[in-house]
């Protein structure tokens, strides 16, 4: 929920401070791609979940009864 923070330039860099900053950066993106992959996992397991939980809640019809497919 909260974004991404990368850091940033300071006014007049070095060649140093761009190496420095352009290795802290990807470290950064891949921090944050790493935590953005892990919530659409964990979202997607929840939703899965409550589906699974959803049809174990709905009775099964009258004929899935009958023919042995129901509950």
């Amino acid at each position: 929920m909260r974004p991404c923070a990368l850091p940033r330039l300071p006014d007049q860099a070095t060649a140093a401070e761009l190496e420095s900053a352009f290795t802290a950066r990807g470290v950064a993106l891949l921090a944050c791609d790493a935590a953005r992959q892990l919530a659409v996992d964990v979202h997607a397991a929840e939703k899965a979940d409550q589906e699974v939980w959803l049809q174990s809640q709905a009775p099964a019809s009258t004929w899935r009864r009958l023919f042995g497919r129901g509950r």
